[in-house]
């Protein structure tokens, strides 16, 4: 249930992957709770705190969706934006502390942060590359709907519908890696 953000209203729950229009699906959070102060510094971290299901019989009454990638296309993501570019992320600092001790590159490939993350166990997963099951639970939580981030401007429609509330997607990284062909 930690991983799901909650409408206002108490009607649908999406479980949120990172990876996969996080920051889309977090702005859209911030804005139907009016605590829009996270926006401008990609504050979202904190988001879940304030709404999460706060227990079991509000969670079991909700539409239940969520978001899922090409999962070579989320890792890859997760390599380019918290391992390549610059950032005092915990999880790059925990990745090049794991290079340092093998005697790696300090210029790790895709392959490197591939092999560092089948290493790991489940648990111990960042959850920016942790698998969708670990997140989500898809096989002990009946959803409603599976959404797809390749096809999230239709899926998106399809959700509102289903729904009855009108969430603008403002912010979709259309961003692609190039790994996966069509």
């Amino acid at each position: 249930m930690s991983n799901f953000l909650v409408d206002p209203t108490k009607t649908f729950g999406i479980c949120f992957n990172h990876k996969v229009a996080s920051t889309s699906i977090s702005e859209i959070f911030a804005e139907l709770y009016n605590i829009t102060n996270m926006i401008p510094e990609n504050d979202f971290y904190r988001l879940q705190k304030y709404v999460n299901p706060k227990n079991f019989e509000e969670f079991i009454k909700l539409k239940k969706f969520t978001i899922v990638r090409h999962p070579i296309e989320r890792l890859y993501s997760a390599y380019r934006d918290k391992i390549k570019k610059e950032s005092d992320s915990y999880a790059r600092k925990r990745f090049y502390l794991e290079q340092k001790r093998l005697g790696k590159s300090s210029n790790p490939s895709f392959e490197d942060f591939a092999r560092f993350v089948l290493s790991q166990k489940y648990s111990e997963m960042d959850s920016h590359w942790r698998p969708y099951a670990y997140n989500c639970n898809p096989c002990q939580v009946d959803y409603d709907g599976i959404l797809k981030l390749e096809t999230l401007n239709q899926d998106w429609q399809w959700l509102q519908q289903q729904t009855n509330v009108s969430l603008p997607l403002k912010h979709l990284n259309k961003r692609k890696t190039g790994l996966i062909k069509s």
